[in-house]
């Protein structure tokens, strides 16, 4: 994609037993993917790290290690106050309706994740039609899209018990939109 990232929206459909991607550009160009449970499984891990590296500065030798149970700490602190600045409460904009990869959504095969330099990842998902669409997600739409991911997971009952979050505080569920 080379125009800017508009909305992303994701949902989960129980017929399918996949979440649905839906994301627009500010061009108006719409990518619908498919993300199973497996390929989930697989890019989870690679999200999670990417949050990671982010929530603490590296550690030098001059500095004390930091426990686990502290990190993690930090990174739901952080992960809960990029959520309070995102709006997941509009519906997917429904305008954004040039579709240049396909009418129906394309399913996810493999993909990527590359820390930008400014902060964020690049996510990059490769589908079965042999396109890729690249996101550009900064610090707080990454957490957004890990929050997706998680929400909807427990909701399909995926049994995947991914988290970033404080348990204590609260987020809408359900389709989310990020703008």
């Amino acid at each position: 994609m080379s125009n800017s990232l508009h909305q992303m929206t994701m949902s989960y459909s129980a017929t399918e037993d996949r979440l649905l991607l839906r994301v627009s550009t500010t061009a108006n160009d719409e990518h619908q993917i498919w993300l199973t449970r497996r390929f989930v499984k697989v890019l989870w891990p690679a999200l999670f790290k990417g949050v990671e590296k982010q929530s603490l500065p590296p550690e030098t030798a001059a500095a004390p290690t930091t426990t686990p149970q502290v990190k993690r700490a930090v990174m739901a602190m952080q992960h809960n106050e990029a959520l309070q600045k995102t709006d997941m409460t509009q519906q997917h904009d429904e305008e954004k309706v040039n579709k240049p990869s396909t009418e129906k959504p394309m399913l996810a095969t493999g993909g990527q994740c590359v820390p930008l330099q400014s902060g964020g990842m690049r996510l990059i998902l490769k589908t079965a039609e042999n396109l890729q669409v690249a996101l550009n997600l900064n610090e707080q739409l990454l957490h957004a899209f890990c929050h997706q991911v998680t929400s909807l997971t427990q909701k399909a009952n995926w049994d995947l018990a991914y988290s970033l979050a404080d348990p204590s505080v609260q987020v809408p569920a359900g389709e989310q939109a990020v703008h």
